[in-house]
């Protein structure tokens, strides 16, 4: 799910993202801010990683952010899980600081879905991730 360019207090809330490129995407194209966005209570899973635009490989994992311009700030990503992801919860450049982008509380465990490969994303109420309100596929 990429939220780019230029996303400014997007809310991103109790999705299930399964077998893409990588969860969410921050960004900006560098003419303007990115600032003031929330993604919680999510489930990527089972990402894959993709080629990359002029070459290289996306990361498989739950937040990518390759970049956010200086006056980008105040974006968080927090109580999300990141399970079955070879490359783990996030993909952020090193020079990306704390006040431009936040994760917290993220995990890594099993939503126990119902039944994936049938697409259907439902979760029993012993999963970890019950209490979100998940899109279930339906």
């Amino acid at each position: 799910m990429s939220v780019y360019p230029r996303p400014t207090n997007a809310r991103i809330y109790s999705n299930v993202i399964d077998k893409a490129g990588s969860g969410v995407g921050l960004g900006d194209d560098g003419t303007s801010t990115s600032s003031g966005n929330e993604a919680w209570n999510n489930v990527v899973s089972n990402s894959v990683a993709m080629p990359r635009d002029g070459g290289g490989t996306l990361q498989a994992v739950l937040v990518m952010c390759s970049g956010l311009d200086s006056s980008s700030i105040g974006n968080e990503l927090f109580n999300n899980d990141s399970f079955g992801n070879p490359d783990g919860i996030a993909s952020v450049n090193s020079h990306i600081s704390a006040e431009r982008l936040v994760l917290s509380g993220n995990i890594s465990v099993d939503p126990r879905f119902v039944n994936a490969a049938a697409n259907d994303y439902g979760v029993p109420s012993s999963s970890p991730v019950a209490s979100w309100g998940l899109w279930n596929g339906a």
